[in-house]
């Protein structure tokens, strides 16, 4: 029973360190090379549990968006992606400069990635 316990206690720490723990925001500069139209969709949600009550599965819409690829300059790396609604996205074509904030998470030297934050055009 100890042995489970110390498992949990470390894939616990571990999830912590890769996905919770506080990094700091970082800015870059990148280009847009590709812009792709994801159109509006829909999620059902179905209960599950020991509730013996009828419930029905619930309809989640998704709204329609754009997903952009950024290629961040001076990085080696692939394009990273940011998601954004079809208004906002109006002002964004491929090819435009912008502004990102990201965080890097990961396990050092064994895994890394970029969660965008926020994108703004450069002036």
């Amino acid at each position: 029973m100890f042995i489970v316990a110390i498992s949990f206690a470390i894939v616990a720490v571990g999830i912590w360190f890769v996905f919770l723990r506080p990094v700091p925001l970082q800015k870059a500069t990148g280009t847009i090379t590709h812009k792709i139209f994801k159109p509006a969709g829909e999620h059902w949600q179905y209960p599950v549990g020991l509730n013996r009550d009828f419930l029905l599965p619930t309809k989640i819409p998704i709204a329609e968006s754009y997903i952009f690829g950024i290629q961040i300059d001076g990085s080696g790396q692939a394009a990273v992606g940011y998601a954004l609604n079809t208004v906002a996205s109006k002002e964004f074509e491929v090819g435009n400069r912008v502004q990102i904030e990201y965080q890097e998470r990961g396990i050092p030297l064994l895994w890394k990635r970029l969660y965008v934050l926020d994108m703004r055009p450069i002036k």
